[in-house]
């Protein structure tokens, strides 16, 4: 099994933001914080577990390295379509706060940026990893290439194209 950002533990925290923020969308502008406050929650446990993989780096063989450069492609493409929608409401509420009352509008406009901001920090931020982890196993592989064997009667340009 490969290396997963998405575990039940963090769809929770994605599900807990994703719950405020419809809530705050939808109109409850009491739930600010609440919004915020899971957004960054989500925010942190995923910017750790990239961490940690780029910790593990050492120790992960090159099949794991190139299972986990897999892994995070599948990651960003969900993450992204998983905040696509919410892109969307928060654009569209930013639309609307400009009928707000100044106070109102501030605290909207402020929120939803924050959102923004974050949602498209993270799919940067796994991105960068991404390309780190193709970087690392590139330089590996450079270190490391690959040994052709011959064998009578080969075509010593065809074994080496092969490569």
């Amino acid at each position: 099994m490969g290396f997963r950002l998405m575990t039940m533990n963090t769809q929770q925290r994605f599900e807990r933001f994703e719950h405020n923020f419809a809530a705050f969308v939808g109109g409850d502008l009491t739930r600010s914080e609440d919004v915020i406050n899971t957004c960054q929650d989500f925010y942190r446990h995923m910017t750790s577990s990239l961490e940690n993989l780029m910790i593990s780096i050492p120790v992960l063989s090159d099949e794991d390295l190139e299972q986990r450069i897999d892994d995070l492609e599948a990651n960003e493409k969900m993450i992204n379509k998983a905040y696509k929608p919410l892109r969307k409401r928060a654009e569209n509420k930013l639309v609307k706060a400009a009928s707000y009352s100044p106070h109102r509008r501030g605290e909207v406009e402020s929120v939803l940026n924050h959102f923004l901001s974050h949602s498209y920090s993270i799919v940067e931020i796994m991105r960068d990893t991404r390309m780190a982890l193709v970087c690392v196993l590139s330089e590996r592989q450079k270190d490391h290439p690959p040994v052709a064997t011959f064998r009578e009667g080969d075509n010593f340009d065809e074994v080496f194209d092969s490569l």
